[in-house]
């Protein structure tokens, strides 16, 4: 997903079509509108995160790769002396040919060389164990970030479109969400309850921008969106205007406005 301009652009040809929305014609050229400035900021900010976690990731894995292979020669290493290749380390092939030969002659100094030889072997397991734990580790954490950030990134886009509060409706949208990895290529799915993934009416999976216009028609959570209605005394669809006892309806600000008809569309 490309970033949005945050400076003015001569032509909206230099703007992704999704966000030609976002944009008013001037004397200066299209300028991005004020009111969606903060958002576009944080879209950027998700898409300069994702650019790095994927780039963190590709390294975690090319490290997995050489040290597993710098595994594997070790291994051989301590396996069969008589197996050697040039590409094991020439340092340690010496030393363990040496207490090998020392072992083969018996007595109490073939015994050290055995008990050297264990040694070695213990050790170089433990190393390659935790290096293996911490190398999963830190992939495991990458991933994790990688996952939220396409999902954060698609959701507020996908959002903002709708004129929806992101942060009443993000923890909604991650919970019926998956990131899964395709030939390469990580996706984000909208599933059910019981992680299956869900289709829209033409057969495809449902993305999330579906997911949202899905849930601005729910008479639940269509009140974390801006009302389509025109301002005055009536009533959006699927929404009650009852004042609750306390503070007056009209004393609360936007965000208390949707969090209590949240609320009452609970009950």
């Amino acid at each position: 997903m490309p970033n949005i301009p945050l400076e003015p652009v001569e032509s909206l040809d230099a703007v992704d079509s999704q966000y030609h929305g976002y944009f008013e014609q001037t004397d200066d050229g299209f300028v991005l509108r004020e009111d969606v400035r903060p958002l576009a900021e944080q879209v950027n900010s998700l898409a300069s995160n994702l650019d790095s976690a994927r780039s963190n990731l590709k390294k975690v894995n090319n490290e997995a790769a050489e040290r597993r292979l710098t595994n594997k020669q070790f291994q051989e290493v301590l396996d069969s002396v008589d197996e050697l290749e040039e590409k094991n380390p020439e340092a340690l092939r010496s030393y363990i040919e040496n207490l090998r030969g020392q072992a083969a002659k018996g007595g109490k100094s073939g015994e050290e060389a055995e008990k050297r030889i264990k040694a070695i072997r213990d050790e170089m397991s433990q190393r390659f164990e935790a290096e293996r734990q911490e190398l999963t580790g830190r992939t495991e954490k990458l991933q994790s970030a990688l996952e939220r950030t396409l999902v954060d990134r698609e959701a507020v886009s996908a959002i903002a479109a709708e004129k929806g509060v992101d942060a009443l409706l993000l923890p909604h949208i991650k919970s019926q969400t998956k990131v899964v990895e395709e030939n390469g290529q990580y996706q984000v799915q909208v599933v059910d309850g019981e992680g299956n993934v869900r289709y829209n009416g033409h057969g495809n999976p449902m993305t999330i921008k579906e997911l949202v216009r899905s849930m601005k028609d729910d008479p639940v959570f269509g009140r974390a969106f801006e009302s389509t209605m025109p301002s005055g005394s009536g009533t959006a669809p699927g929404s009650t205007r009852t004042a609750p006892a306390g503070r007056g309806e009209e004393n609360l600000s936007p965000t208390e406005r949707i969090a209590r008809g949240l609320r009452n569309g609970r009950k």
